[in-house]
């Protein structure tokens, strides 16, 4: 928590997530056939675009001895990649490249599949699972909650697992305890509004010590708040949001830091021309032709 840079009397927090590092050296071989939502709500850049930029982070991990499967379903569920070696990773990612997203949510014929085509290629010493990655619930199919419950436990009992990816907004929830702060605003996701009341209730979600990660978070946020001329954007200005990322840049191994700031100063320079411009237009009765 640290004091908001362009708004001195209001505070920032920020809250990050990570798993704990895993050593993959002695890990059994896996055997993952990954059942992917490609339904039409599945369109959106935070899912199915967002999906395979994970996916393809997970496949430049996989070892020779680890095996991949892809189940994809919509109206109805197909494999789109037969059980394949880790080693054979552009195949892999072309299977992946080619799935689009449209029509409805056939989830039970897909995890029906996974867990066939997982069984079929089932590794006596290895990690055996499905990986369900999708935005809501089934709507076409067999979909009761308990019939699913009974065979996700039936298929680990058999030793096949289930691992169930969540993608869109709205996954995170934090509630502040009263006595210490009177309002909140989450950045980032202010096209959802709850009523007060409703932040306490767990059933709906509200969506979307100062490190350098903290401070380009915060330099992040602002630039937002000037892109959509936020009322709350208090003192803030591209050439402080450009100072601010640029001392807080770090490491930056990706070049994505880099980007923004690349961005922040385009932004800056279209809305001075923007302003420069209005200020030169003369609309006065006598100037109109």
């Amino acid at each position: 928590m640290a004091d908001c840079p362009w708004a001195p009397t209001h505070q920032l927090v920020h809250i990050s997530l990570r798993s704990p590092a895993v050593a993959t050296d002695e890990l059994p071989p896996n055997n993952l056939v990954f059942l992917l939502d490609v339904s039409g709500s599945m369109a959106s850049a935070n899912k199915l675009p967002l999906l395979k930029r994970a996916f393809a982070l997970l496949v430049a991990k996989l070892r020779p001895q680890d095996q991949i499967s892809i189940v994809a379903y919509a109206g109805a569920a197909g494999t789109v990649l037969p059980p394949t070696s880790g080693s054979q990773k552009a195949r892999v990612i072309a299977s992946l490249s080619q799935l689009e997203a449209g029509g409805s949510t056939a989830g039970g014929d897909g995890i029906r599949r996974a867990y066939a085509l997982t069984r079929e290629s089932f590794m006596e010493a290895g990690n055996n699972r499905v990986v369900l990655a999708t935005d809501g619930d089934f709507n076409v199919g067999v979909s009761s909650e308990g019939e699913l419950t009974d065979l996700i436990e039936q298929e680990r009992d058999a030793g096949v697992y289930l691992t169930v990816l969540g993608f869109g907004t709205g996954n995170l929830q934090v509630e502040f305890n009263p006595v210490h702060v009177k309002d909140y605003r989450l950045l980032g996701y202010e096209n959802r509004r709850l009523r007060d009341e409703e932040f306490n209730d767990d059933t709906r979600d509200a969506g979307a010590g100062p490190s350098t990660a903290f401070r380009f978070a915060a330099a992040v946020a602002e630039f937002g708040m000037l892109l959509r001329n936020s009322p709350y954007q208090g003192d803030a200005a591209y050439e402080l949001v450009y100072q601010r990322a640029r001392e807080a840049l770090g490491e930056d191994e990706d070049g994505r830091r880099s980007e923004l700031l690349s961005l922040v100063r385009t932004a800056g320079g279209l809305s001075a021309a923007h302003h420069s411009d209005k200020e030169g237009i003369d609309e006065s009765p006598s100037d109109v032709r």
